[in-house]
């Protein structure tokens, strides 16, 4: 359980930890694997098709708003983005290092097949809090 104070509510941070590991197990599937840092925020890929990348490269980040009790959130997932764009920005912050995508990664998905896997990821990720 995480750090919040009520013994039966869900926390925030309980939501952003489920959709990161629906992320994360979505890209399993695919032989991706990832993970979260304490150290930064995202979802970074560590390994593709059991080959260890030099350096983790960031596939993914959760956005959350809390208001008046209703949360406001959203996954942030590169799946075919022009990579070059990330050349002239520095998304959260991250100065030196690379930002990926599935298409990068040599993997071919389509949106339904997401839509349709990740979707059953997430809900049976939810069902756990």
């Amino acid at each position: 359980r995480s750090h919040c104070d009520w013994s039966s509510d869900v926390c925030s941070s309980d939501l952003i930890t489920t959709i990161e590991n629906s992320l994360i197990k979505f890209l399993n599937i695919y032989n991706i694997q990832a993970a979260t840092f304490t150290d930064r925020v995202g979802i970074w890929v560590t390994e593709i098709h059991n080959k260890p990348l030099a350096k983790e490269e960031k596939i993914g980040a959760i956005g959350l708003r809390l208001k008046k009790w209703i949360t406001y959130h959203g996954l942030s997932f590169n799946i075919d983005p022009d990579l070059n764009y990330y050349n002239s920005i520095h998304a959260c912050g991250i100065k030196d290092d690379k930002i990926t995508s599935v298409k990068k990664l040599g993997v071919k998905i389509t949106v339904e097949q997401i839509e349709e896997e990740f979707s059953r990821i997430f809900l049976e990720e939810l069902e756990k809090i």
